[in-house]
């Protein structure tokens, strides 16, 4: 969420990278977390690049494709 918050003060052409912790991806709300951030900071989602380790898209890779696509879908 901070991260989001400052990166929203920021010039427009910047994006903020956030890396995702395993535990993080596993966690049934992360696209409702990722949503409420760049709601509450004013951060666009264009603003915003989530990373994700190779073991955690290994581990379930339509979990994670799903996952990942989820806030860009419900900025649409």
């Amino acid at each position: 969420m901070e991260a989001c918050r400052e990166a929203a003060s920021w010039n427009r052409l910047l994006r903020i990278a956030v890396n995702v912790s395993a535990a993080q991806f596993r966690r049934e709300n992360l696209d409702a977390q990722v949503r409420k951030a760049l709601g509450e900071s004013g951060l666009s989602l264009a603003g915003l690049e989530l990373e994700i380790t190779e073991g955690v898209l290994i581990e379930d890779v339509l979990r994670a494709k799903k996952t990942m696509q989820s806030p860009r879908a419900s900025a649409s």
